[in-house]
This record gives structure tokens, sequence and C-alpha cells, in this order.
């Protein structure tokens, strides 16, 4: 989530309306929801929003945005979920783009996709990360995920009597989801192997010792 870019103007907006749906959004609707795959980029006309990511209690906001600025432009370029949750704070208007329209402006605007890229490799792999999670080893990180999410079932969740558990959830989405870099994850993976936690690694998710992963997390 940025301010409009240096090549992006408002004649520009004014130009991608044309071919946007135009949205209103009241106090409390959410834009985006946090581990959403984005189908559109938002272009907030007018508005403000919070960004909130998950706790354990309760949602944290992160950061409040107003005036005009991008929605979902990072995650539509790099392929990433959602990283956060976006919901108004007061009647917010936007322009929603469909994803193969945004492409179109990428590839006959190389300024724009220039910018976005940039700012993409800025911001994907810290922005949520220093505020989501607590400074301790990723394995413990990754488990306490993990957990959470067996727990709660938002991914397809299978449970044995023996208590073995397969979750539907890919190496690349537990990264999307924690905001971490694919290669951390992936040793994090390795080290709760070790320990008996991951029993093993599927194309479709991961099978995992229920008793282990919750006394590891």
């Amino acid at each position: 989530m940025t301010k409009l870019y240096p090549d992006v103007t408002l004649e520009n907006v004014d130009q991608l309306a044309e071919d946007a749906e135009f949205c209103t959004y009241y106090a409390g609707e959410t834009l985006i929801e946090e581990g959403d795959e984005l189908e559109h980029v938002y272009v907030v006309r007018r508005g403000k929003v919070d960004l909130l990511v998950e706790a354990e209690e309760h949602p944290l906001s992160i950061k409040g945005h107003q005036g005009m600025f991008l929605l979902g432009e990072v995650e539509l370029v790099t392929g990433q979920l959602a990283a956060v949750t976006v919901v108004a704070v007061e009647p917010t208007t936007v322009y929603r783009l469909e994803k193969g329209y945004f492409d179109q402006v990428l590839r006959t605007n190389p300024g724009v996709c220039y910018s976005i890229l940039t700012e993409a490799c800025k911001k994907v792999f810290s922005r949520v990360e220093s505020y989501r999670l607590p400074k301790w080893p990723i394995d413990q990180q990754v488990a306490t995920v993990l957990n959470e999410l067996v727990t709660t079932k938002r991914f397809p969740t299978k449970v044995t009597e023996s208590n073995v558990v397969e979750i539907a959830i890919r190496q690349k989405e537990l990264a999307s989801r924690m905001g971490l870099r694919q290669s951390s994850v992936y040793r994090a993976l390795k080290v709760l192997k070790a320990h008996g936690v991951v029993l093993n690694q599927k194309r479709g998710g991961l099978v995992l010792d229920g008793s282990a992963l919750k006394s590891y997390s």
C-alpha cells in the first residue's frame, strides 16, 4: 500500500476510472482480508482506512492512511497473498481495477511499472514482519502459526485418531501469510521435521504430529 507514484497523476486516475468499478465502503467495512489472493488493485480516491494484522487476541492496527493511494499493487506484482486486512474508518471511495487491466497499465506505462516494482522490492519482505511476529526463532514462529491455523481450521484440515494432522497449506502460502522469505520457512520446516513436528511435506500441504506441534509452539 503506497501513495500514488510520481508517474501516476490525477489525470491518469480519472482515465483509469473509465475501465474501473467505482465502489464506496462505509466505516467498518472490509476492502481486503489478510490472506486473500487478490484479483484487483484499488485506487483510493478519498477516505481513510486502517491496516490490521492478526494478533493472538485482537487484530493489531499497524497504520492508518488517508488521502489518495494504491492498495494491492505489490501483491498483484509479486503474486503474494494479502499481507494485511484493510478496513474503512470513514466513508471511502475507490476505483477497483481488475488484474488483467492493471497488467495492461503496467505494460503500456513503463514508468509506473518501474515505480511499483521498486516499491515492491523495498517493502514486500519487511512491511508486516516487524509488526506481527515476536523476535523468537523462526521455527517456533512457524510452529505457532501452524498451530493457530490447525486450531481455527482456516485451511482445510484433517485430524486422525492418533492426532496426525494434515493441513492444506503450501510452503509458499505459509511464507506469504507470515511475511517471511520462502527460504526461511523452508529451513524452519526442516528444523521442525528434525524435532518430529513435521512428519511429511506433500505437494498439497503438510502432515504434522498434532501433539508435538502444540508442545513446540
